[in-house]
């Protein structure tokens, strides 16, 4: 305004102004200046008050939809924290209601999807797999469920597929290539599930990689025994050799390879098989395999001789020495046997063997009574077996041994105990 009044007073000529083609006005030059600084302020003012407008739209939208989305994820842990402890009923509200608020949100379509596997409806979980996988291509967990659920409807070829893709998506991850070599053990295919285990092997990280290693022992083994089963003897031959190349504690494989070269008419190296395993191992399994297949020939002397060289080697395994003593008994050598008695501390004396040897000693020595009275302590133990296996791994009690505890599934950790 006071720019008006300047310029009025100093009395500027007019300005003519053009409103229609033959219509001119003259206006003082202090009237369009007003005019034109009062519009530029309206202009400025609107555009000052419609940012803040679209700012403060755009911020109560965000806030909204970030409560939106921490009252998904909120219903979504909940469910997964439900499912985890098996209650799916109540997992299966919480998932549902997070959809309610995001039909999109792919953790909780997976999460119905596992409850949909869980009660058998496996079809009903790989629609939900494949539709969280179509909304987020790049989902692990999606594919991973989806491969799942294809095993449990034994459809191995999907679900190796499936596998396969994740791979192709993380690469070095051990998962997916424990599910394919899983599913190749499943269908028997041992040539390829040591091929998917060399390869687990290779990516293993190094706390690892000891047991990954172990593992492809023993589904070479297992290959082998399959051989064997098939009345391949010279190849079950040749992969037994493989498992104790790769590890030579490997006790089940020198069992088995011993009984390979019994039945391909190789007694000889039947022997020489478990002598080396004994050497080995120190395992008293192989042992008693030893004394089995030597007796078999009737070659009792050197039942004892092979007692006598093991003691030498563990002069403080005092089950070596029971078991030297029933080998002395067995060529009625009673004073030798009795000499191996004696000395032992006593902590076997409770075992079956032990009575059974004491009864045989003491019979030999025309001690009837005496003998008559070990027997029946032995025959008050004689539900158990006078061996028995323990798991190194989990601690659990076999009276049968296999190469695999059936309790924890580890190899070659069933170690023999009398009992």
């Amino acid at each position: 305004m006071g720019g008006f009044l300047y310029l009025t007073l100093l009395n500027i000529a007019p300005v003519p102004i053009n409103i229609y083609p033959d219509i001119t006005i003259s206006l003082p030059v202090s009237l369009p200046l007003l005019a034109a600084f009062s519009g530029g302020v309206v202009t400025v003012m609107l555009l000052y008050f419609y940012d803040t407008f679209i700012d403060t739209v755009n911020k109560a939208r965000k806030s909204a939809l970030d409560k939106r989305a921490r009252r998904v994820v909120e219903l979504y842990d909940t469910g997964a924290e439900q499912l985890r402890l098996n209650n799916s009923g109540q997992a299966e509200k919480y998932f549902k209601k997070a959809l309610a608020h995001d039909q999109s949100h792919t953790p909780s379509i997976i999460g119905l999807g596992v409850i949909r596997r869980m009660d058998g409806m496996v079809s009903e979980a790989v629609k939900l797999h494949s539709k969280a996988r179509g909304i987020d291509k790049n989902s692990v967990t999606a594919l991973m469920e989806l491969g799942e659920d294809y095993i449990a409807a034994e459809q191995f070829t999907n679900a190796v597929s499936v596998f396969q893709e994740v791979i192709g998506l993380v690469g070095r991850s051990l998962p997916p290539h424990i599910r394919i070599r899983d599913i190749l053990l499943k269908t028997r295919n041992f040539k390829e599930a040591i091929s998917a285990q060399k390869r687990i092997v290779s990516i293993a990280p190094s706390g690892q990689a000891q047991k990954e290693r172990a593992m492809l022992t023993a589904l070479t083994y297992e290959e082998a025994l399959d051989k064997l089963a098939g009345g391949r003897f010279y190849d079950a031959r040749d992969g037994l050799k493989s498992v104790l190349r790769n590890d030579g504690q490997f006790i089940p494989a020198y069992l088995k390879l011993a009984e390979v070269y019994e039945r391909i008419g190789s007694t000889k190296n039947s022997i020489k098989t478990l002598v080396k395993g004994f050497k080995a191992t120190r395992s008293i399994l192989v042992l008693k395999a030893l004394e089995m297949f030597l007796s078999a020939r009737g070659e009792m002397d050197k039942v004892v001789d092979n007692y006598k060289w093991a003691k030498n080697l563990e002069p403080d395994n005092e089950v070596i020495r029971l078991l030297l003593a029933d080998a002395y008994v067995n060529v009625s050598n009673f004073a030798l046997a009795r000499a191996e008695i004696d000395s032992l501390n006593g902590s076997l004396a409770h075992t079956t063997l032990y009575h059974l040897i004491e009864g045989k000693i003491q019979h030999g020595e025309n001690n009837i009574d005496q003998a008559l009275n070990s027997y029946g302590k032995a025959r008050e133990k004689e539900a158990m077996s006078c061996l028995s296996f323990t798991c190194s791994a989990c601690g659990g009690a076999s009276h049968e041994f296999s190469g695999r505890c059936k309790a924890c599934g580890q190899w070659n950790a069933l170690r023999a105990v009398l009992s």
